[in-house]
């Protein structure tokens, strides 16, 4: 299991919301296309460090993030 850089008492609660059709969404999101295997830089050798990418998953929900985007259309664009 991967450690948790918080533990869950210490999440905040001082997030704010908005409504997102009939959905209750942070204001703030977590943008994830880059922890996707599909959105590399060319020079890398390597796939994205799962361990830090679930670290930082865990960290956006202790602060009450409650949007994470992760939609994969956009590394084919790239």
């Amino acid at each position: 299991m991967t450690p948790r850089l918080n533990p869950p008492e210490e999440r905040r609660t001082d997030m704010k919301y908005t409504q997102l059709g009939e959905l209750s969404v942070s204001r703030i999101g977590l943008g994830a296309m880059s922890m996707s295997s599909g959105y590399q830089p060319l020079a890398a050798e390597s796939g994205p460090d799962a361990t830090r990418s679930i670290q930082a998953i865990h960290r956006a929900l202790d602060l009450g993030v409650s949007l994470i985007d992760t939609a994969e259309i956009l590394s084919l664009i790239h």
